[in-house]
């Protein structure tokens, strides 16, 4: 077992903190924990690694913490158990079949995103879910782009969701996943594509990112918050191939969709 808890957190007093890091690592746990009941291992990924490598702790300022899986066969079934799993514990989770990524809230400040990279060749490619955050997309074609989000998304039915505290946004996004649910498969299937067909159409550009999968073959588990998880062994090495070598300097309001932050991937 890899232990890094002889490192010393920097300083984060002119960071703005976006995360309540107590209730997040408990997530994590629990969320790692359920993932391996259902047959999913995961391990911890982007910022979340960040912080463990650099300061043996998560970031403050991250407004989530990001967990990694590779999609294998079943994986539909899988995500959809957990999810179920996650909302049972009080949590608000919400399984994305488009792009293989399990969305898990406990309130604004805990946030957990599962995300399942796809083996292609030497690469692991992880879908991207959006368009409209990079600039590159008209109104109309973001509506229709997360239009097809919603009607191939699951959640655990719950209909009374404008009764739970929430923003108005999650509330939203709740109701129409929960009824959209209703629809029959083909027919949510076919919409999902017309959906993201007249996105891309309408000038969307949509996106993936390929790492290559060298840094996913070999996971040691960690010291974390009075528990344990898995990271990868080669962890400096993927955190420098997604940040770049200025890795170890913390910054405030760092974007990975930003085209200068993406010089590799």
């Amino acid at each position: 077992m890899k232990d890094i808890n002889n490192k010393k957190p920097v300083n984060s007093e002119i960071l703005t903190v976006r995360s309540d890091v107590s209730q997040l690592a408990k997530a994590i746990l629990e969320i790692t924990d359920i993932a391996s009941a259902h047959g999913v291992k995961s391990w911890l990924c982007y910022g979340a690694l960040l912080g463990m490598v650099r300061e043996n702790a998560l970031l403050p300022w991250n407004n989530d913490a990001e967990l990694a899986c590779w999609y294998e066969a079943g994986m539909d079934k899988k995500f959809i158990d957990i999810t179920d799993s996650l909302n049972k514990r009080g949590y608000r989770a919400f399984y994305y079949s488009s792009k293989g990524a399990l969305n898990v809230y406990y309130n604004e400040q805990v946030v957990v995103n599962l995300n399942a990279f796809w083996r292609q060749g030497i690469y692991a490619v992880r879908p991207h879910e959006t368009p409209s955050d990079t600039g590159n997309a008209s109104l109309i074609s973001q509506l229709f782009y997360w239009s097809g989000v919603l009607m191939s998304a699951y959640t655990t039915p719950r209909l009374k969701a404008f009764c739970y505290p929430s923003t108005i946004k999650k509330k939203f996004k709740e109701l129409s996943v929960s009824m959209l649910r209703y629809l029959p498969l083909r027919i949510r299937s076919e919409l999902t594509y017309f959906c993201f067909e007249t996105s891309r159409k309408l000038g969307g550009s949509f996106q993936k990112t390929g790492i290559p999968k060298k840094y996913f073959e070999s996971f040691s588990l960690i010291n974390f918050y009075g528990g344990k998880v898995l990271t990868p062994d080669l962890s400096e090495e993927l955190i420098e191939f997604i940040y770049g070598c200025e890795w170890r300097t913390p910054k405030d309001k760092w974007s990975y969709y930003k085209k200068e932050n993406k010089s590799k991937t």
